[in-house]
């Protein structure tokens, strides 16, 4: 019997652009990095400070070898849920609730959001936990989109109900330092998000059907695990590869210039990820014992650091009058982090304005600003 198709709700963003992304995702090595495994533990963190269970620093992990509670962990997890009990104002709180998707969503099976709750009859909640540093939006988020049709099938709420009650969606990340700040939100009627149930219902049948069309395009591509055997990948950077010494004789207007850079950029992009991916294919098959033509792994050297205890450089120093030891003050936030009242940190420091720099807009923020869905 052929073995279940999965289709991840974490990766619905990637599937509703890809049909063929769950099918590379199956046939891929799922790779532990440490970016991964650092939210993974991030979210354990998370998760039993909302159910009032003890966080200690060094504490071991479970399922994870080796892996302790960080300091950097901690604070990332207060984010989070530092927003959570702030706005759901003392209302019941559901913390990695199963809930299984129905109808034609059954494909993505069970789904545990990070949390939700009711904050009125009207008005639901939902909290997504992101420890990573890619810029995640709440606004149009396919992931959070998936978990709310969950709740509300659930919860028995139907169509006519849908269209009185307001879903919150709130995204913290503690770790991407972005103008909108680490936590994002989007308020949205539930009803006006049925244009996006249609699509993932038939994104997910697309995906599941026996032979899924593989779509290239920036945000996919970077993150499928599957890139390095896609054909259909391997033809998109080819070509995008032998379209990038075309010049333009002419001086382009405005738009002809946000179009022309935009797509640079965007070839730029997908020749980065098809070449992240022969990295690691490479580096996997030379550590293995084989050949790859015109490469070889080789290992560079830190800086060096010290391999006796602090008060130990402190006595080496001082017997040839030489200072190895500076004392210098954590930084604003990191004395926020331990303790400090913000109103004391935000007085006495300062931020310096960064030299401006471009950057690009994506659609969803034109249609956020401008109220559109």
């Amino acid at each position: 019997m052929t073995p279940r198709l999965a289709v991840p709700a974490w990766g619905a963003a990637s599937w509703v652009a890809c049909p063929y992304w769950p099918t590379a995702l199956q046939n891929s090595v799922d790779e532990q990095t440490p970016d991964r495994i650092f939210g993974k533990c991030a979210h354990w963190v998370a998760s039993r400070m909302l159910n009032s269970e003890a966080v200690n620093l060094g504490q071991p992990i479970p399922g994870y070898t080796g892996q302790e509670v960080t300091l950097e962990m901690v604070s990332a997890a207060r984010v989070f849920v530092d927003d959570v009990v702030a706005t759901m104002h003392g209302q019941p709180l559901y913390v990695e609730q199963q809930l299984t998707m129905i109808g034609r969503l059954e494909p993505v099976g069970v789904v545990r959001p990070d949390a939700f709750g009711w904050v009125t009859g009207s008005q639901l909640n939902v909290y997504e936990f992101k420890a990573g540093r890619e810029y995640v939006s709440a606004f149009s988020n396919w992931q959070m989109i998936l978990y709310v049709r969950a709740i509300l099938d659930t919860w028995q709420i139907d169509g006519w109900r849908e269209q009185g009650i307001t879903v919150c969606f709130r995204v913290a990340q503690p770790r991407n330092y972005d103008r909108e700040g680490q936590v994002r939100e989007w308020k949205v009627r539930a009803s006006d998000l049925r244009a996006y149930w249609n699509i993932l219902e038939n994104a997910a049948e697309e995906a599941t059907s026996p032979n899924p069309v593989a779509r290239t395009g920036v945000s996919q591509c970077r993150r499928c695990p599957g890139r390095v055997r896609c054909s259909t990948f391997q033809r998109h950077a080819y070509m995008e590869a032998s379209h990038v010494g075309d010049g333009m004789p002419f001086d382009l207007d405005g738009n002809a210039l946000g179009l022309e850079l935009r797509a640079l950029e965007d070839a730029r992009a997908i020749l980065d990820a098809r070449i992240t991916g022969l990295e690691q294919e490479a580096a996997a098959k030379i550590n293995k014992g084989e050949i790859v033509n015109g490469y070889a792994l080789e290992s560079g050297y830190s800086r060096r650091y010290w391999t006796i205890p602090d008060h130990a450089v402190s006595t080496l120093g001082a017997l040839y009058g030489v200072k190895t030891t500076v004392e210098k003050p954590v930084t604003p936030k990191q004395a926020q982090d331990a303790g400090l009242p913000a109103e004391y940190v935000n007085r006495y420091s300062d931020r310096a304005r960064t030299e401006a720099k471009l950057i690009r807009v994506e659609n969803s923020q034109v249609r956020k600003a401008f109220g559109r869905n």
